[in-house]
Formats: C-alpha cells, structure tokens, sequence
C-alpha cells in the first residue's frame, strides 16, 4: 500500500489525479465534478506562493499548475475571479511591481531592471510597463526622482515678489494702453 502524500502541493497533486482519472471513467456526477474541482485554499495559494518565488524565471501556466497539482483551466479561472487578471497579465503586474522597486535605485540601467524583474526582453518590458502605469520607465523613473527630491527653489524664488508683499507690483502705464502703445 502507498502511503498518501504529506505536502499540501503533493495532495492537491494526488487528489488532483484521482478525480480526473474517476472523471474519465465516467464516476462523477455533474455536481460531483464540479465540487471536484473546487480547489482548496491552501493549493491555490501554494500556485501563487511558487508565481512569487519564481517571477525572475520563464513561467508557464501549466508549469505552475503542474507544481501546485491543479488543472489549467480552474486554475485560471480562480486566478481570474480572485485577483482580477488572467495568468499573463497577473504574472506581468506582479513583475511591474517588482520593477517599480527597482526602477528606484538611480544607478541601475532600465536594462538591467527588465532582467532582474524576469522579463526575457526589453520590448516585451516596455510593453506591459506602459500599458500597466501608462508611463515608461524613463518616464516613472524621472517622476519618482522629483517626488524623492522636490526642486529647491532658486534665492529670490520664495512667492514674494520684488517687494516681498506676496504680490507683484503692477506696472503702471504712462497712459498708453498695453496693445497699441497709444494713449488711451
């Protein structure tokens, strides 16, 4: 007798296993399928858990649901009614995010953000940067570097004007309009 599976990941995977081959043999009922495929917390979470630890590597759908015993397709649509997003562009939000930490540090190329982030190109990082923040990673850098450091105002640049009343005094008009230059 085989002893059953210890890991959360390893039952999920064994469980996983035994429905689809009950589901093949046509021992499920319609209700029963679909309870079977209700994945339990702990197996969904273990696939986001693995997503996290591995954004710097190439990830495949399959590849995550095959580590966390899960199926594709209820995989996916779990991943879609939790967070939102489908498995891609979860995967690219999530390595957004990781470059925006990144992108902080001013003495990093963006090249070198896009790899560390797990993109395995520069196109490829442009893209989901610029459609996730509508700013390019130039763009967000320069941004964040004026949040981390206002401009300091130049001397005589305090809102006063020259008479340091707060307003500018008006120029007045020996009596020639602005436009014309002729006397009103």
């Amino acid at each position: 007798m085989v002893s059953p599976p210890r890991s959360p990941a390893a039952l999920a995977a064994h469980r996983a296993r035994c429905l689809a081959l009950a589901d093949r043999h046509g021992e499920l009922s319609r209700y029963h399928r679909r309870e079977a495929y209700r994945y339990e917390p702990s197996a969904f979470q273990h696939a986001l858990a693995f997503i996290e630890a591995h954004l710097t590597d190439r990830l495949t759908l399959e590849q995550v649901t095959r580590h966390a015993g899960l199926s594709p397709g209820p995989f996916s649509g779990q991943l879609k009614k939790t967070t939102g997003y489908r498995f891609s562009r979860y995967v690219a939000t999530r390595r957004i995010e990781r470059a925006k930490d990144l992108l902080l540090d001013f003495n990093k190329k963006v090249s070198t953000v896009a790899d560390e982030a797990g993109f395995q190109s520069w196109p490829d990082f442009y893209f989901w940067f610029k459609r996730l923040t509508r700013l390019t990673p130039t763009e967000y850098r320069r941004r964040a570097a004026r949040r981390k450091w206002p401009r300091q105002k130049k001397p005589g640049q305090n809102g006063a004007g020259r008479n340091g009343s707060g307003k500018k005094k008006r120029a007045r008009n020996s009596g020639a309009s602005c436009r014309s230059g002729k006397p009103r």
